[in-house]
C-alpha cells in the first residue's frame, strides 16, 4: 500500500511546513530581539523606564513598520486573472 510519505503530498506539506516555520517563526523571534534593543534604549540602568527616551522606541518601531509596508507595496505583484467581460446582448 502506498504511504502519505511515497505520494507527492508531502511535498507540498514540507514546503508549507517551512512557510509557516519562516513567518512564524523567525518573525517573533527576530522582532524579540529588535525589541528588547529598542526597550534597552528607552531604559535606564537601574531598570526603569526613561520616559523622555521611550519616543525613540516608538519612532523606530513606527520606521520598521513604514519600511515594511513600503517593501510590500514595492514587491507585491497581483496574480489573479481578470474576469472576462461580459458579452453585449443581442
Amino acid at each position: 500500500p502506498a504511504t502519505y510519505i511515497q505520494g507527492a503530498g508531502w511535498v507540498r506539506h514540507s514546503a508549507q511546513a517551512l512557510f509557516g516555520f519562516v513567518m512564524y517563526g523567525l518573525g517573533p523571534l527576530i522582532a524579540v530581539q529588535v525589541n528588547s534593543m529598542l526597550a534597552a534604549s528607552a531604559s535606564k540602568t537601574d531598570g526603569s523606564l526613561n520616559m523622555a527616551g521611550y519616543s525613540f522606541y516608538w519612532e523606530w518601531t513606527a520606521i520598521i513598520a513604514l519600511v515594511a509596508t513600503l517593501a510590500f507595496a514595492f514587491f507585491f505583484t497581483d496574480e489573479t486573472a481578470p474576469e472576462p467581460t461580459p458579452a453585449p446582448a443581442a
